[in-house]
């Protein structure tokens, strides 16, 4: 598929290109033949009168000013006539801040965002000082005067014959006016010469002005020229490093032009969208769309939007793109299709469909749409346009294996029209044509070319797709070396995306939209008759992206960034403490001024989600090498249990892995997907049955829509204990532990949470073990059992990114979520979460998603029990008697001695056992069943 549009142009690119080229230009207030005109902005003798002040700020950004001057410190905003304006002060959280005009106050309207606040007033005039007053006494001060009737004039001129098809007659214009303005008035037309020469495809034209224009006081300019000299350099001349500076002028524009800060935000949104870093992209995509909401720049706000949810799909959270792409739709109006804008979502939006549709063959094809906007494109004359939602289209049809189609509307595409991603993209679906019709030395030689295009895009995604087609080329051709080794290098190049993005922003759905290659190789190892390597590949697909958050894999911090490290959770502790501190007053705060304290905490939530990733994102800097080794058998009895879907998701694999002396011998069962996930892995277990009987430990490795799948039970009428895992292999035991434990009563309105503490408690002490009925969880020392007794809180407030913010209370330290436990890296030996939906799963995941249980194995711990759903109160409490009635029952047991991880998991195993012997007719896995629990390890 061509990659999703990037195409939407901020309020300084298409829109004002349009708005230049259809609309006629303002005429001034001032201009004509009445009298004289005001004092130029740009003349160094108009000084502008200082006020006293505590505190010099510097200027604000300004919005909706028709330009901006920055003269020896002082900014200057042009009027053609009174209007509302905005005022951005980046950074700013203050509770009020006063505006002021020539010394008098005037009434504003405060708005805030995350990053500063934004004030909207309407000026009683063009001339006067604006001062923005805070409580501590800075201020920031920006000057408002009249545009020059001069300036005006020559610029409607100008933009006259630019709409009339004379470039010649304009450019003559603005050759001339040098003559006529002052160097800040001449400058301020450039950016209309550059729009000008966007329009007349003098694309280095555009690029010569914004490098003229660096170092010029008419700030407005410098940022709007920068902007469409990057946007030249992303898309028509493509210069990624050129692009990346001109982005940084516009940036720093940005400092006083609001309008140019959001639109640079988007663009650096499409830079980092363009050379592969989707995350980052995301990031300013969202700013961009926040920020534009804010202004009311509806144009600005529905661009940034959809490329929010392209970003999304790209990273293989399609269930939030299609959200996002749902509220957009909603907001069309019927009769707005033949908006070039409208259009442009549209065509995003039918992307975002094909890669629904590539991971769901299920899902809505939109041909139709694509043929709709073909028709609209053509009539429009946008050729480019034409020949990217053509390709689309190729796709759409490949997709339903509509070969036929595909090949007439691959025919017509004008490869001249298409920029470097999208040959990318067509090279690849000439490949797949030319290899289902078994002409593979062509689709060799379309490989080859869409490589040497994949090289100049700096994006690794390319080379992902295509070093996945040489797999499958080779394997067309019969050479299963050369696929094996094709497959291998496409797998590494999965991981290396995966690892580019944070966890918590959507690692898991990143892995799983780039499965593809892995699910190729572990189908081709079993044609290879490779089982045990089958195994260990399709363990991989769902365990190697979760180790470089694993405290017992990863090498130790460097002594700096260590230090860095502690600050960083420090501060992260601080601010969440402020948090709970504000929140514990807010049932006595009136309407008014809780959604105040929303707004702030909501801010401040942020920030503090912004130190854990920088936290986080310390610790992965080196991630080690994940090993098959780990996760194999060790001892006779022991077995892992594997699986993996096929390519095309139409039949699945589960392998098993048993030791048997000094062996491991590993057999496959292929299932077809036409059942449902608990009737394969039925199927599965029966058909390893005569496997199974040597087995008396099995460790489960769940895998996407198998997640939710209970084994345990499954297996339950078989003598073997049942274990989950994430996949990163055996953890080193400590056999001299200390018996300490922390119990904890995490909440005051369960009955029994209370009576399970305290039992669990009173048979630790009988066991002679230290106990503490109190956890803290960013302590060094940790106990070697935590037990928790209350309310867990399985929670999507980040939809999608697999269970992130999943949290529990701790009495005395507050909310605890997943994110934050994977940060801390720091666990008891053995965990047991008597709270709901602790260890819940998602079969949409491959690998089922982040949870608490998740956390505390990538934190350090060894073993967690923890239900996969909510739980009855009194059955938490009874499974806690009965499992800890089991320890210490072993002959021998000193009294004082830690309980090993093998113990509890037998104990948990004796109590589901025991439960369903009393009672064949409870509910398999229902609220009140012992079996919702599972025991994990890493």
């Amino acid at each position: 598929m061509a990659s999703a549009s990037d195409r939407h142009r901020h309020r300084g690119l298409t829109v004002a290109l349009l708005g230049l080229l259809g609309c006629p230009a303002q005429p001034s207030e001032t201009g004509g033949t009445g009298p004289a005109d005001p004092p130029d902005p740009s003349d160094p003798t108009v000084q502008v009168d200082p006020r006293a002040a505590s505190i010099e700020a510097g200027p604000p950004a300004m919005f909706g000013c028709a330009g901006l001057i920055l003269d020896t410190g002082q900014l200057r905003c042009l009027l053609r006539k009174p209007k509302p304006l905005r005022a951005w002060l980046d950074g700013r959280r203050d509770a009020t801040i006063e505006l002021w005009f020539d010394g008098a106050p005037l009434a504003s309207t405060l708005s805030r965002d995350r990053d500063g606040l934004l004030l909207e007033f309407e000026p009683p005039r063009e001339h006067g000082l604006v001062e923005l007053r805070a409580p501590t006494g800075e201020v920031w001060r920006v000057q408002l005067t009249s545009a020059s009737a001069r300036h005006t004039e020559l610029r409607k001129a100008a933009n006259e014959r630019g709409r009339a098809g004379d470039f010649a007659g304009a450019a003559a214009i603005f050759a001339t006016a040098a003559d006529e303005l002052t160097p800040a008035q001449a400058d301020l037309l450039r950016c209309d010469e550059a729009r000008l020469a966007i329009a007349e495809r003098r694309f280095a034209h555009v690029i010569a002005l914004a490098n003229g224009l660096t170092d010029s006081p008419a700030i407005s300019c410098v940022g709007a020229a920068a902007s469409l000299a990057a946007y030249v350099q992303l898309f028509d001349q493509p210069d990624f490093n050129a692009a990346d500076q001109h982005l940084a002028t516009a940036t720093a524009a940005g400092r006083f032009d609001f309008e140019t800060a959001i639109g640079a935000r988007y663009l650096r949104g499409v830079f980092d969208h363009r050379i592969g870093d989707i995350d980052e992209s995301l990031v300013e995509f969202e700013a961009s769309a926040r920020l534009a909401k804010l202004v009311g720049d509806e144009q600005q706000f529905m661009a940034s939007t959809i490329m929010q949810a392209v970003a999304l799909a790209r990273l293989g959270r399609l269930r939030e793109a299609e959200s996002l792409a749902t509220s957009i739709v909603s907001g069309i109006a019927e009769d707005a299709t033949t908006d070039p804008l409208i259009r442009d979502v549209r065509y995003d939006l039918a992307w975002i469909a094909l890669l629904a549709r590539e991971a769901d063959p299920h899902a809505p094809d939109p041909s139709a749409t694509l043929r709709e906007l073909i028709a609209d494109y053509t009539r429009t004359q946008s050729h480019s346009d034409v020949a990217r939602t053509r390709l689309h289209l190729v796709f759409a049809r490949l997709q339903s294996r509509d070969l036929t189609s595909a090949r007439t509307e691959l025919d017509q595409i004008d490869g001249a029209q298409l920029d470097t991603h999208s040959l990318v993209w067509f090279e690849l679906a000439a490949f797949e044509l030319a290899l289902a019709s078994g002409a593979t030395r062509a689709a060799r030689g379309h490989l080859d070319r869409a490589e040497l295009y994949a090289d100049l895009t700096r994006d690794r995604e390319h080379h992902f797709r295509i070093w996945a087609a040489r797999g499958a080329l080779a394997r067309a051709k019969g050479d299963r070396g050369a696929a094996l080794e094709a497959l291998r290098h496409a797998s590494t190049i999965a991981d290396e995306l995966a690892l580019a993005v944070p966890g918590s922003s959507g690692r898991s759905m990143m892995v799983t939209a780039h499965r593809q290659a892995d699910t190729a190789l572990v189908e081709l190892l079993v044609e290879l008759d490779q089982a045990e390597a089958a195994l260990c590949a399709a363990v991989s697909v769902r365990a190697r992206h979760l180790r470089a958050l694993s405290a017992r894999l990863r090498p130790p911090l460097s002594r700096e960034d260590q230090r860095d490290y502690q600050a960083l959770l420090s501060q992260h502790r601080a601010l969440r403490l402020d948090i709970d501190e504000q929140l514990a007053d807010a049932w006595q705060q009136p309407s008014t001024e809780l959604q105040a304290l929303r707004e702030q905490l909501s801010e401040q939530g942020e920030r503090a989600d912004e130190l854990l990733r920088q936290a986080t994102a310390l610790l992965e800097r080196d991630a080690p090498r994940w090993s098959c080794d780990r996760v194999l058998p060790r001892r006779d009895g022991q077995a892992v249990l594997a699986m993996a879907p096929s390519a095309d998701d139409d039949r699945g694999w589960f392998m098993l892995a048993r030791r048997d002396g000094e062996v491991t011998r590993t057999e496959v069962i292929e299932i077809a997907n036409v059942l449902a996930p608990g009737e394969r892995a039925a199927q599965a277990i029966a058909a390893l049955g005569p496997s199974l009987a040597e087995v008396r430990e099995l460790e489960v490795i769940p895998v996407g829509r198998l997640s939710s799948v209970d084994f345990h039970a499954l297996l339950r009428p078989r003598e073997i204990t049942v274990v989950y895992s994430l996949g990163l292999g055996h953890a080193e035991t400590n056999p001299r532990a200390r018996a300490t434990a922390d119990v904890v009563a995490g909440s005051s309105d369960l009955p029994a949470v209370a009576s399970e503490a305290a039992h669990v408690s009173a048979r630790l002490h009988e066991l002679g073990w230290q106990v503490t009925p109190s956890w803290a969880p960013a302590s060094d020392d940790q106990p070697h059992l935590l037990h928790y007794a209350g309310h867990g809180t399985a929670t999507g407030a980040r939809a999608g990114e697999g269970g992130w913010d999943s949290y529990i209370e701790i009495p005395g330290f507050g909310r605890l979520s997943a994110s934050q436990i994977v940060a801390g890296q720091r666990a008891p030996r053995i965990v047991v979460l008597g709270a709901c939906s602790t260890g819940a799963v998602s079969d949409e995941i491959i690998d089922g998603g982040m949870n608490l249980a998740a956390a505390f194995l990538l934190a350090g711990a060894e073993l967690v029990i923890a239900p996969t759903g909510p739980v009855d109160d009194q059955a938490a409490l009874s499974l806690s008697q009965t499992i800890y009635a089991q320890l210490g029952a072993t002959p021998g047991h000193e009294l004082g001695t830690a309980t090993s991880v093998s113990e509890f998991i037998a104990a948990l195993d004796h109590a589901q056992h025991a439960q369903h012997a009393q009672d064949t007719a409870r509910e398999p896995t229902g609220p009140t069943s012992y079996w919702r629990w599972r025991a994990w390890q890493p």
